[in-house]
């Protein structure tokens, strides 16, 4: 095995990172897709510091790094992917004597590992966008779905939930637990018909009742249900 594996990636709650023989590849999740001259950047050999105007949800990143990095060589680009938040990604390169490489115990010194917040994912079965005080989930049911159809129910401590549709036996039963808590009184669904026969939108608001306890990202949470870590 890689005596280095446990090394060569990490997560943070604003960023996830992973490290190569002479650089480190950064990705910092957005909210939403901005240009490179929003972007902030400023790297020296042992500091670094990013920040994206506009974004109020994003933290700025600042830290020492555990080594030097070559600041004259550094290079980033705002990426944007099907399903997935729009991000800004960073290649750092290491600074160390031709013909040698160190590898780092980590990115930044005192980031506490963390899962790292995400904004919108698309799964198999459903699609999540999240704000500070809620999560919006769509689901597409088949036309003439109507609300005799849902079967929905939340764990009394609103810590997970059970959904099936009488009028889609394709979707079967779903079950999970999500990253933290809701409020079951204050979250609500709707469904929105489709025009000429397309699939209907099954729409599920649930607002957000206190974070999850592992999670250092204050409201935001890394993702809306515990299984979706294991698809990653």
């Amino acid at each position: 095995g890689d005596p280095d594996a446990a090394i060569r990636r990490g997560e943070c709650v604003s960023y996830r990172w992973t490290q190569e023989d002479d650089c480190f590849l950064i990705e910092v999740p957005l909210p939403r897709a901005v240009g490179r001259s929003e972007v902030n950047l400023a790297v020296s050999p042992t500091t670094f510091q990013l920040g994206v105007r506009g974004t109020p949800e994003l933290e700025p990143i600042s830290g020492t790094f555990y080594g030097e990095v070559d600041p004259t060589h550094i290079s980033y680009e705002v990426v944007r992917r099907a399903g997935e938040d729009p991000a800004v990604e960073v290649r750092l390169p290491k600074e160390s004597p031709e013909g040698t490489y160190e590898m780092w115990a980590g990115l930044l010194q005192g980031d506490a590992a963390s899962p790292t917040v995400r904004f919108r994912r698309q799964v198999e079965r459903y699609t999540w966008s999240q704000g500070k005080g809620s999560f919006t989930v769509q689901i597409r049911v088949p036309p003439g779905t109507s609300k005799r159809d849902v079967a929905l129910e939340f764990t009394p401590d609103g810590s997970g939930l059970s959904l099936s549709f009488d009028s889609d036996p394709d979707f079967g039963q779903f079950q999970g637990k999500f990253w933290g808590r809701i409020a079951q009184a204050d979250s609500a669904w709707f469904l929105e018909p489709g025009s000429r026969g397309e699939p209907a939108t099954f729409e599920l608001v649930l607002a957000k009742k206190d974070p999850p306890s592992s999670s250092q990202g204050g409201c935001w949470w890394p993702g809306l249900m515990r299984e979706e870590a294991a698809a990653l």
